[in-house]
């Protein structure tokens, strides 16, 4: 489901970047050094809620679980399949891609490989985070081009 970090209690003491296993947390240009959740990277851990001080880290409810409601992988018919949310995307839908791990298949795209009319969660709230928090998706963009 990802986290928030609550603005107005975040102090900037860093404990929850430096816990981070997938370097989710991102330093805002701000005076007091605030931090921001990168939904896209974020795995829903916790780490960073059980380590924080403050108590500034919360569930966001708007973001998808993986694999949770509404994820297509959590439906009978795909639940053979297994998602790489977490690495490189579709190069031309931008869509995580899928495989069989038990029939030794290559990574491809659900849409425009396969034909399946299905969406991830994640994936798709991608529109509404670039217009409140385009440094994400920089970040996701430099971090995807890495890997």
């Amino acid at each position: 489901m990802s986290h928030f970090v609550l603005a107005e209690e975040c102090i900037g003491c860093g404990a929850c970047e430096f816990v981070c296993p997938r370097n989710a947390l991102l330093k805002t240009d701000s005076f007091l050094g605030l931090f921001i959740i990168n939904p896209f990277t974020c795995d829903d851990c916790g780490d960073c809620v059980e380590k924080c001080p403050v108590w500034a880290i919360e569930p966001d409810p708007e973001w998808a679980v993986c694999y949770g409601p509404g994820c297509p992988l959590g439906s009978r018919r795909l639940r053979k399949f297994e998602c790489n949310v977490w690495q490189a995307p579709c190069h031309k839908c931008g869509s995580p891609l899928w495989r069989q791990p038990a029939k030794g298949e290559e990574w491809v795209c659900p849409e425009c490989d396969m034909a399946l009319r299905v969406r991830c969660p994640r994936v798709h709230k991608l529109s509404g985070v670039e217009e409140s928090h385009p440094e994400l998706v920089e970040s996701l963009c430099r971090n995807n081009s890495r890997g």
